[in-house]
């Protein structure tokens, strides 16, 4: 009689990891936001292309913007595509460009790609 309980617990166990692994449970969601490409090098005045990524349906746009304090380039970003442009000054140096992923005018999450500007030898 016993062996029969571990059978049915095992059979239990396996059936609920089974049915749980595609519902978010103990593996998570699988929700994924990505800004690629999160490094890059630029020549002075060069410009990067920016594209923010997502699996969840709910994102409705995006806000990007250069963190104050670092080496003075610009963003121009479009709101509902994900995509951007970031431009370098004139002068050599970091920024950090962050993507903010809105849903209903929420942040849902945020990333970041750092830029250098400098110089070919």
């Amino acid at each position: 009689m016993r062996s029969n309980s571990r059978v049915s617990l095992l059979t239990g166990l396996s059936l609920l990891s089974i049915l749980t692994s595609g519902c978010g449970g103990a593996g998570g969601s699988g929700v994924r936001y990505d800004l690629t490409p999160s490094r890059a090098t630029v020549a002075p005045r060069g410009d990067v292309a920016l594209l923010a990524t997502y699996l969840e349906t709910s994102v409705t746009g995006f806000q990007f913007a250069v963190r104050p304090n670092g080496n003075g380039g610009t963003i121009l970003g479009n709101q509902s595509d994900g995509s951007a442009t970031y431009t370098a000054p004139s002068s050599t140096g970091i920024d950090t460009v962050e993507v903010k992923f809105l849903s209903g005018g929420e942040v849902v999450a945020t990333r970041t790609a750092t830029i250098t500007t400098r110089r070919s030898n």
